[in-house]
């Protein structure tokens, strides 16, 4: 099992894509061992400090307004559901300190999401509806976000949703993540668990 270095230029997308996908497989591995004893510490080191890698490398890439590449989306998708699983995983492991953390790192509450233009195009106006899949995206714990809303332009989308029952969503905090005005929480846009949308008209003069 390797360590991961990804590169912060956005042109070495594939390069990162690889990465990624080689990391959401050693998840794969590490659950599958989980159970029978077959997993040395080194290897636990090891697939922490990628799986940390990666989630700083999806919050400093992020861009407001902005759609990753395809290959790095599917990339991002597989490791994310390998993490999933692998919290549920550790789930099942006797240790306090264990349990405190996927406590922490599995969410159940409301969570917030904006969606809207990164430029100042002539169809701003446009309301841009929620896209219902299973890729993963970020949410926040905060209802207002004043620097999202700084960032789109036009017509912003604001959605709020309600996690409970067999949904779970992905606490970045808990790995030691993420800005702290934002509180990321990853999760798919699943239409059951959409509570309110609300549209907020503006104009390309109110973002900055």
């Amino acid at each position: 099992m390797n360590e991961i270095e990804l590169s912060a230029w956005l042109d070495d997308y594939r390069e990162n894509a690889e990465k990624i996908h080689s990391v959401a497989n050693q998840i794969k591995k590490i659950n599958g061992r989980l159970g029978i004893g077959g997993v040395t510490i080194e290897q636990v080191e090891i697939l922490n400090n990628n799986i940390i890698t990666i989630l700083n490398n999806w919050v400093d890439s992020a861009y407001v307004g902005k759609r990753k590449e395809k290959v790095l989306k599917r990339a991002y998708q597989a490791f994310f559901e390998a993490l999933y699983e692998w919290l549920f995983c550790l789930k099942r492991i006797p240790d306090e300190n264990i349990q405190r953390f996927v406590d922490e790192a599995l969410f159940q509450g409301t969570l917030y999401r904006y969606l809207g233009y990164g430029d100042c195009k002539d169809n701003i106006e446009e309301q841009i509806e929620p896209k219902y899949d299973k890729y993963y995206v970020s949410w926040s714990k905060k209802e207002k976000n004043s620097y999202f809303e700084s960032k789109l332009y036009g017509t912003i989308t604001h959605i709020t949703c309600e996690l409970k029952n067999m949904h779970y969503g992905i606490d970045l905090n808990a790995f030691g993540v993420g800005r702290e005005n934002e509180q990321e929480v990853l999760f798919p846009t699943i239409k059951d668990t959409i509570t309110n949308i609300e549209y907020i008209e503006r104009d390309c003069s109110e973002a900055e």
